[in-house]
């Protein structure tokens, strides 16, 4: 059992598992719901190649979602993920990172770790009070 998540199953938008992917035309993967968002906030373009995007040109990707409940189901993993894409701006502004830390992809994995460790002390925090 291996449950280091592949990283091609999280979204470079929330640094979350996927559960409801789509698949821009040049084949980059969001979650729906913040790929949405990102685009009604004025964004007109891909997060990652900044090359225009409009939400008519997602489209669902079905294969990955089976992958990755496969290897949810194989891991034992739950749904465990943030509520809205606005938690995670909340967590990008708490880290002082602006929209232009979200263009550059390899910025994405320290963002990622900074993130999910901060996410770690607040889950521990709250363990502690139950």
């Amino acid at each position: 059992m291996d449950t280091t998540t592949p990283s091609e199953y999280i979204c470079c938008l929330t640094l979350d598992l996927l559960s409801d992917p789509v698949s821009t035309p040049r084949g980059f993967v969001f979650e729906r719901k913040a790929i949405i968002e990102w685009l009604k906030r004025g964004e007109r373009s891909c997060p990652l190649t900044r090359e225009p995007l409009e939400e008519w040109e997602l489209v669902n990707n079905t294969e990955l979602l089976e992958e990755i409940l496969k290897w949810k189901k194989a891991n034992r993993i739950a749904d465990i993920r943030i509520d809205s894409f606005e938690d995670f701006s909340s967590d990008r502004r708490s880290l002082g990172l602006g929209s232009k830390a979200l263009a550059s992809a390899p910025h994405l994995l320290s963002v990622r770790e900074r993130i999910l460790k901060r996410r770690e002390q607040q889950f521990r925090a709250h363990l502690t009070k139950c």
